[in-house]
């Protein structure tokens, strides 16, 4: 769940590792952060109230930003990373969501 604390514009931002750690989507992890292995991220999807697009991932990149504007109150936040032929790979541990 996630409260959305005004109405308004949103950037979302879902990624597999802690922002601290800068690592690609991609990538694998090992470090002070944590551990986790490469995965093929090719998609992202994000789905909050109404809202539910989708993007494509470049090779390398940390997070990809989502935009869309939302209504205050408590909500369910969905994330999914997908790969080039359409297989779910897993959701996403972080988001950070901003206003516009």
């Amino acid at each position: 769940m996630a409260t959305i604390s005004s109405t308004g514009g949103s950037r979302t931002a879902p990624t597999r590792w802690p922002p601290e750690a800068n690592a690609a989507l991609d990538a694998p992890l090992k470090g002070p952060v944590g551990e986790g292995k490469a995965l093929p991220v090719a998609r992202a999807r994000l789905k909050i109230n109404q809202f539910d697009e989708s993007k494509p991932v470049a090779s390398g990149e940390r997070a990809v930003t989502f935009t869309a504007s939302l209504k205050a109150g408590k909500t369910r936040l969905q994330t999914w990373f997908y790969d080039q032929t359409g297989n779910e790979l897993c959701g996403a541990y972080y988001a950070r969501v901003y206003r516009k």
